[in-house]
């Protein structure tokens, strides 16, 4: 039973990635691809917040002793969303 839980989270994963360009490019055209990447951030951060306070490990305490090269993913998430943002409404998204 918990196999087919995972199979069916990683089918709607994919799903919603799939969705997620064109809903961001859309959402783009009508405000700005860098308002709507600020928009989807700033929701993700909330629901990341949410998640953290209540099934984190109790470990972000230790975020100062991480390589400042593992704190770079984020500025690589933003550039790839802004050029994902930016590109798709072109693509007939």
């Amino acid at each position: 039973m918990l196999k087919l839980a995972f199979l069916l989270f990683v089918i709607v994963g994919g799903l919603t990635a799939g969705l997620q360009a064109t809903m961001n490019a859309e959402l783009g055209k009508r405000i700005g691809p860098i308002e709507s990447a600020l928009v989807t951030f700033a929701g993700g951060a909330a629901v990341l917040a949410v998640l953290t306070v209540f099934f984190g490990s109790g470990q972000l305490h230790r975020i100062g002793e991480a390589p400042r090269w593992q704190l770079t993913g984020g500025l690589m998430v933003i550039a790839l969303l802004i050029i994902v943002r930016t590109q798709a409404p072109g693509r007939g998204s």
